[in-house]
């Protein structure tokens, strides 16, 4: 058996995939946007790499022996062309579908609205059509999904089951300080929480990739790290996450928005930071996160209104 991630990203850069190539012994490949450092990735991790595209896709649809993962809505033309190429040739893969977010609206202007549509009636048509087994890790999601569809509920498949999350510490092990790490986005890292930490004489160390779209972000990250709040220490690989255990907590903010996807979000970075013995600090609009771990003690923690943490 081969299973054979299909996303319209940089699959090594993306947490998620990297803990799903370990699903099985068998072989792994990852069908994507391809950069420079993709060859020397996939040596590191012992995967297979192409680059995405219609006829990619369709060569592996027809293999018998294939377990085909498409993630996230940007994948459902290619999961749509999979299932024709299946209908017409008879046979061929077994396609899962990784819901990462629920379909919602957002504000992209007029052009954003034919793309919001097309997908829309792109998930609607391959939940219903009976040949995708849908995956998720969040129960909210997959509620809301039947529910909105009239389908199966999707599985619940946690890279890192909850009840498995480690949180005894070992003898001698002495942890101190916040980190965040994770895409440096404006809304992860608020000028609000930023002047809180400031104010009760707290820092925090902050670990990522800027993304382009956020550059007013790193400039208040800088700003704030020559007020000696802020640590920026740079880029890190998504495979080696040692860094985690130098530190107390990891802080997760998802700001105050209260749609369903934030509400019922279960970010990768939770369950990573929990499997190394972090406390995770979380937006109260993460319900679902706070839920899931509530036997836990210590596991996940609200974030206070009106203070740093």
């Amino acid at each position: 058996m081969i299973t054979v991630h299909i996303a319209k990203w940089n699959c090594f850069k993306t947490s998620r995939l990297l803990m799903e190539r370990r699903w099985d012994h068998g072989r792994v490949a990852f069908v994507g946007m391809m950069d420079a450092g993709c060859e020397e990735g996939a040596k590191s991790w012992d995967v297979e790499c192409e680059p995405l595209g219609f006829l990619t896709v369709r060569r592996w649809a027809v293999r018998p022996e294939t377990r085909l993962v498409f993630h996230g809505q940007s994948s459902l033309p290619y999961l749509a062309g999979a299932l024709c190429v299946r209908k017409w040739h008879g046979a061929g893969a077994e396609f899962l579908y990784d819901i990462h977010d629920l379909h919602e609206k957002v504000e992209e202007g007029v052009r954003g609205v034919p793309r919001w549509v097309l997908l829309g009636v792109l998930e609607r048509a391959c939940m219903r059509a009976g040949r995708v087994r849908a995956i998720t890790v969040s129960p909210g999601i997959a509620q809301e999904v039947a529910r909105r569809y009239r389908c199966p509920e999707p599985s619940l498949c946690y890279n890192i089951p909850p009840d498995r999350v480690p949180r005894k510490r070992a003898d001698g092990d002495v942890r101190h300080g916040l980190v965040y790490f994770g895409r440096i986005e404006d809304y992860r890292l608020s000028e609000h929480r930023l002047k809180a930490l400031s104010r009760e004489g707290l820092s925090i160390d902050v670990y990522g990739r800027l993304v382009p779209e956020y550059r007013s972000s790193f400039e208040l990250l800088k700003r704030y790290e020559d007020l000696k709040v802020v640590r920026l220490c740079g880029e890190y690989r998504p495979d080696n996450l040692d860094f985690l255990d130098a530190y107390e907590a990891a802080l997760i903010d998802y700001g105050v928005s209260r749609t369903a996807n934030v509400r019922h979000c279960l970010p990768n970075k939770l369950f990573q930071a929990l499997r190394h013995g972090l406390t995770v600090l979380v937006s109260p609009n993460l319900e679902d996160a706070m839920a899931l771990f509530s036997s836990i003690p210590g596991a996940v923690m609200p974030l206070t209104p009106g203070s740093a943490i």
